[in-house]
């Protein structure tokens, strides 16, 4: 059998993995049959942590004594199978993991370590769990032989034929994935606040907030490399700081308030890290101006309504806390301009412009 090839090679890691490979070997409840055991395990990842796919693979590589099954009764066996439940978190300045053994008979053992990388504390907890499985597994030896066969197999020709045919046991399934946090199968919410600058309400830059609440799709095992997820949609409201336009005799103050509701089709995510959504997005809302020092000045106010397309992107900064930008190219639908009673013009609305955003996101 050829073993991997590990890529990180750093004497952290290794330290890491030894001293993990001790610790199991000495406070983890393990098992010396040479049989093939079945192993309830559940693994879940947060941030840019390894996949699951990935440790299976690093466990697999210390022992193959093992089968994974999805409940701790083994069908057609009425055996109870030992569960291995295993978190990894990535964290800031170390990663944490934790380890938690349950046995055929209820005993439940845990640990849990932590280390410079995310990847490395999941390295040395794959060792730890083929440690549990097979005690070999700590000096190598149990990956260069191929698990004997299953003590059933080696009798079942000196048994009398049944009386009648058990029950196949049904294929094995992959498990579904584990989620970095909230309840499976449930949406998310997240809710930033963004500094924004527009110049598609007046003539020149109008700077103001907004916020918005997103709903996304329920969150997943993060994966590397880029993929596309499910939409969101997102509502909000926008809100301009007054901007004062002083002219001979007096002054006119605008501001724009508008509720923004934004569809994004689809998601396309970096590394589990980075996500960019190319979204149509509308402002519906009121542009109000008032006049001050003229005679006979009073205020205005006028229906705002703008269609556009918008980029809107996060960077995740731990599980739940995130950078949010979002860019908006918008064109006004109603486009009055402002003028003084003798005509004099004070501001018109541009027929197409820009918004952009920079703010902190929370994910719930």
């Amino acid at each position: 059998m050829v073993r991997p090839r590990w890529s990180r090679s750093s004497s952290s890691s290794t330290h890491l993995v030894g001293a993990a490979a001790l610790l199991a070997a000495l406070c983890l409840p393990t098992t010396a049959s040479a049989e093939v055991e079945p192993i309830v395990l559940r693994y879940e990842a947060s941030g840019a942590c390894p996949g699951e796919t990935e440790f299976v693979a690093w466990v697999e590589a210390h022992t193959r004594r093992w089968t994974r099954v999805l409940e701790a009764s083994v069908p057609g066996e009425g055996a109870v199978a030992r569960s291995v439940q295993v978190r990894v978190a990535a964290g800031t300045p170390a990663a944490t993991g934790s380890l938690t053994v349950r046995s055929a008979g209820g005993a439940v053992t845990e640990r849990t370590i932590g280390g410079p990388s995310c990847a490395e504390v999941a390295e040395a907890l794959a060792v730890m769990v083929a440690v549990a499985i097979d005690p070999r597994a700590a000096s190598g030896a149990a990956s260069e032989e191929e698990p004997s066969r299953p003590v059933e197999e080696e009798t079942v020709a000196r048994r009398p034929p049944p009386a009648a045919p058990r029950r196949p046991r049904p294929a094995r399934e992959p498990a579904p994935a584990p989620v970095a946090s909230g309840a499976a199968g449930r949406p998310r919410l997240a809710l930033d606040l963004r500094a924004e600058t527009t110049s598609a309400v007046l003539r020149g830059a109008l700077p103001g907030i907004g916020a918005s609440l997103t709903v996304e799709p329920p969150a997943s095992s993060p994966r590397r490399g880029i993929h596309v997820s499910d939409p969101s949609v997102a509502a909000g409201i926008r809100q301009s700081f007054t901007m004062d336009r002083s002219l001979r005799g007096g002054s006119v103050a605008f501001a724009w308030t508008a509720g923004h509701l934004r569809l994004c089709p689809l998601r396309i995510v970096i590394d589990g890290l980075v996500e960019v959504s190319p979204c149509a997005e509308a402002n519906v809302g009121s542009l109000r101006a008032s006049a001050r020092g003229f005679a006979e000045a009073r205020g205005t106010s006028t229906l705002w309504l703008d269609l556009g397309a918008s980029l809107v992107s996060t960077v995740s900064l731990t599980e739940n806390l995130f950078l949010s930008s979002t860019f908006l190219v918008a064109m006004p639908l109603f486009r009055q301009p402002f003028a003084l009673a003798s005509g004099a013009p004070v501001a018109s609305v541009p027929p197409l412009g820009v918004l952009g955003g920079l703010g902190l996101g929370f994910r719930m």
